[in-house]
């Protein structure tokens, strides 16, 4: 995932002729990550699977808060003005469903599909954090020419 980013189910691919199985390599890996990296399933992938590329949909969630806290501040924005979370809430729904977002798509991006089906776009409120969940619906990506040569499948 990008930088300062935290996931959730984040999901990798290799390519390894090892005659280890999935259980082994998850265990190996597990005993060389850091402790908030965790490796929770392993499994034979087929060779045109790719983590990025056949990803049908995405989910974020960004937290925002009011107040700086040391618990939250590597997951969560300060934002020092007041939002009107029910204007929020009121024009999230207007976002739903199918829709071209060109205009937030870098000019050079041709891996990145314009158009999706924004399913959930919501805001929630508690204990003084607001959640802005987003999910989107994808078509399968075709893997840009520059991908293609890298060794990014699993066997």
């Amino acid at each position: 995932t990008d930088a300062g980013v935290h996931a959730l189910g984040q999901v990798c691919n290799f390519v390894s002729d090892t005659p280890r199985t999935p259980a082994q390599i998850g265990g190996a890996l597990s005993s060389r990550l850091p402790e908030d990296i965790q490796v929770r399933e392993v499994e034979e992938a087929d060779p045109d699977f790719h983590a990025r590329f056949s990803a049908t949909g995405r989910r974020y969630v960004y937290y925002l808060r009011k107040e700086p806290s040391a618990i939250w501040r590597r997951y969560a924005h300060v934002v020092t003005y007041d939002l009107d979370v029910a204007a929020m809430q009121k024009a999230a729904g207007l976002l739903v469903g199918e829709r071209d977002f060109t205009s937030f798509t870098p000019t050079r991006s041709n891996d990145v599909p314009p158009a999706c089906d924004l399913r959930e776009l919501n805001v929630a409120e508690k204990d003084g954090v607001i959640a802005v969940t987003v999910c989107w619906i994808v078509d399968v990506i075709e893997q840009p020419e520059q991908f293609e040569s890298f060794p990014l499948r699993s066997p």
